[in-house]
């Protein structure tokens, strides 16, 4: 089956721009997969700091990269000319958090919290429905 929209190579990648600066708001059991995942760089992306409110996970950071208090958000997203924000926070704190990423100057998020996010039209939110799609792999399961 062909692809409507594949994902470029890495090679076209890398030819094609500079590293972008990725932060991530949310540093639990999924963030911090995230964060330890090597692979972007093959795509020339770097979650270079995280965020959350649990002050042992900003202590300890993770995988080697810092973890900030979210307060500091604008002025770290400013200072690393970060332009995309990920959302790994419940639910309840997703929309606030996807608005300071936006006031920082984020425009493109990558959102895993169960909540459908508001943006201005220029800011691009991608809803990572991770329950929805092992939803409809077992509903296909389920007939097979």
């Amino acid at each position: 089956m062909e692809e409507i929209n594949p994902v470029p190579g890495p090679k076209a990648v890398r030819q094609s721009r500079k590293t972008d600066a990725v932060v991530l708001v949310g540093v639990g059991k999924l963030g911090k997969a995230l964060m330890s995942y090597a692979g972007y760089s093959v795509y020339d992306l770097d979650i270079l700091a995280g965020f959350d409110v649990d002050p042992r996970i900003i202590k300890k950071g993770a995988y080697g990269k810092p973890v900030y208090p979210v307060g500091r958000l604008n002025e770290i997203c400013r200072r690393l000319d970060a332009k995309i924000g990920v959302i790994t926070t419940p639910g309840s704190c997703a929309q606030p958090v996807c608005d300071a990423l936006v006031k920082a100057g984020i425009v493109a998020v990558w959102n895993y919290s169960s909540v459908r996010l508001k943006a201005p039209p220029q800011v691009m939110v991608h809803h990572e429905d991770m329950t929805g799609s092992l939803r409809r792999l077992a509903e296909y399961a389920s007939k097979h």
